[in-house]
């Protein structure tokens, strides 16, 4: 609901919320972006990210794989699953060991 996508841009096997801006010639691989998120024009947004609700993707900013963003507190759960940060994995399970 209420989700532009921009010319150009490029959404591949991603969940992607209400509200969410993806720009011209932006690129979302394998992600999730919830409520409200915007993704800037040409910006990158790779495999297994997830971007909470409200963030913004600047403008041809590239994001590493399994990149998580949010604007809540440790103690926030901005995905909604009630788990913690890092509950979802051990650390050695993502992406060669490297939890984000």
């Amino acid at each position: 609901h209420n989700v532009p996508i921009g010319s150009g841009a490029v959404v591949e096997n991603s969940h992607v919320w209400d509200h969410v801006t993806i720009e011209a010639n932006a690129k979302v691989t394998q992600s999730i972006l919830a409520k409200n998120v915007i993704i800037r024009q040409g910006a990158v947004v790779s495999r297994g990210c997830l971007i909470g609700q409200g963030c913004v993707i600047g403008e041809n900013v590239i994001l590493p794989e399994y990149t998580r963003i949010t604007l809540q507190e440790d103690e926030g759960d901005p995905f909604g699953d009630d788990g913690g940060a890092g509950d979802w994995a051990d650390s050695e399970d993502v992406a060669g060991g490297r939890a984000t």
